[in-house]
């Protein structure tokens, strides 16, 4: 429960489909510039400060931070991350992390999987000239469904089309094959979004309703507002379970009912793209009367609040049997291993300042340390090829954590670790 801190949304998909001039849009700044979308990106951490500021970040040293918006210069560093800050006030209430895709499905659902623990809303984003595909399908289907009813498809390059017919005919199948297991479908024409709102600011209304883009905008908002909205309602019952637990425990003789105030949440009306005016110049005109059109078609509902599912209890922390112990002669990546382990240990000992996001980078200097020695030589046994992969997936999953500066990431780190552990035990058998 986070009663502050702003709502997380990712914008995910496969490479190619429009997720960072989306990403243009949403924040109402060129942050991500058509030389970084040729040259390609690390994920993006997207959040508010008081002065624009740009950080490239690795594992091994530190960040290297440049003032101001600087994506090309800090891409250029080739980091396995960047963060970026801004001084936009959506920024207060809304955070965005773009994750970087991949044509690999068992790397994507990795990716997908860490990401669907921490969003709070995520947009999936399917080109429209090819939506959703066979790996797009398989892909969200293994994905929870509690992060189902928060998500929204976002049909991008909706003005693509020539005939507003096939657009029509392609959001109709689309809702048909996917929509069940998305919150809304939107289609979007985001250049046209784009420039109706220069710097962030909307210049033209209709262009902007026309093009998806306000679809877009105010159904996120409505559900951020309403995810929002069902925190401070469990904070409340919180509070009141121990303002009536402490009245009993200050007054055994006072009665067991507490009396609350409640008030109703505001009510949202279903987002409309209306259709642009004939006074609109013919060239942007047919398209965007097209997107409009079509939208009709696939009209999201009337956001609904919905009763929270109770969470799962969690699973007990599996406990290191015999087996899994390291004997007094290890293979040199266990050796490794544990000397690098036992570092972090006495680090942590030594240091009650180190903080969530230094503990997670120290994880993934660990994970470096054994590809480097992993590259060395033959070190494992004949059967464990598939070791140098999953150490792979491990870091990159060690980075999308350190994006996150949280307890919940820490641990996870380490569980990281612990497993790779267990992998390596076996994988160095004789």
């Amino acid at each position: 429960m986070r009663l502050k801190s702003p709502v997380r949304v990712a914008v995910v998909g496969l490479p190619g489909c429009g997720k960072s001039t989306l990403i243009n849009f949403l924040v109402g700044t060129n942050i991500v510039p058509a030389a970084a979308h040729a040259k390609g990106t690390p994920s993006l951490s997207i959040s508010y400060s008081n002065t624009p500021k740009t950080a490239a970040g690795w594992w091994k040293k530190d960040n290297k931070v440049f003032e101001g918006l600087a994506l090309d210069e800090a891409a250029a560093e080739k980091p396995e991350y960047i963060e970026l800050s801004l001084p936009k006030p959506l920024l207060k209430h809304v955070g965005f992390f773009e994750l970087r895709g991949s044509n690999d499905p068992r790397r994507m659902a990795q990716r997908l999987a860490w990401m669907a623990e921490r969003a709070d809303i995520m947009l999936w984003c399917t080109h429209s000239q090819k939506p959703w595909t066979a790996m797009e399908e398989k892909l969200w289907y293994s994905m929870p469904e509690t992060i189902k009813d928060r998500s929204f498809l976002v049909s991008t390059f909706a003005d693509s089309f020539q005939q507003a017919n096939d657009l029509r005919n392609m959001l109709v199948n689309l809702q048909n094959r996917a929509g069940d297991h998305f919150h809304s479908l939107i289609p979007i024409a985001t250049p046209k979004a784009i420039k109706a709102t220069p710097n962030g600011s909307v210049a033209d209304k209709q262009l902007l309703a026309a093009s998806g883009g306000k679809a877009l905008i105010t159904t996120l908002l409505a559900q951020a507002k309403l995810g929002r909205q069902a925190d401070l309602d469990s904070a409340q019952i919180m509070l009141s379970q121990y303002a009536g637990e402490m009245a009993k425990f200050e007054n055994p003789d006072a009665g067991q009912s507490i009396s609350e105030e409640t008030s109703d949440a505001d009510d949202h009306d279903s987002v409309e793209t209306n259709e642009i005016e004939s006074s609109e110049p013919a060239t942007d005109a047919d398209i965007l009367a097209r997107v409009a059109e079509a939208a009709k078609a696939v009209e999201p509902s009337p956001t609904e609040t919905q009763e929270p599912e109770p969470e799962p209890e969690p699973e007990p922390e599996p406990e290191l049997s015999d087996e899994t112990e390291l004997a007094t002669e290890l293979p040199e990546l266990l050796v490794l291993m544990s000397e690098k382990t036992k570092e972090l240990i006495e680090q942590l000992e030594a240091d009650d300042a180190l903080d969530n996001k230094d503990f997670i980078q120290e994880c993934g200097g660990i994970l470096e340390s054994l590809m480097d020695k992993l590259s060395e030589g033959d070190l494992l046994n004949s059967e464990a090829d598939w070791v140098g992969d999953q150490l792979d997936e491990a870091s990159e999953l060690l980075i999308l954590m350190q994006s996150e500066d949280s307890d919940q990431a820490a641990a996870d780190s380490a569980r990281v670790l612990l497993q790779i552990g267990r992998d390596l035990t076996w994988a160095t058998a004789a």
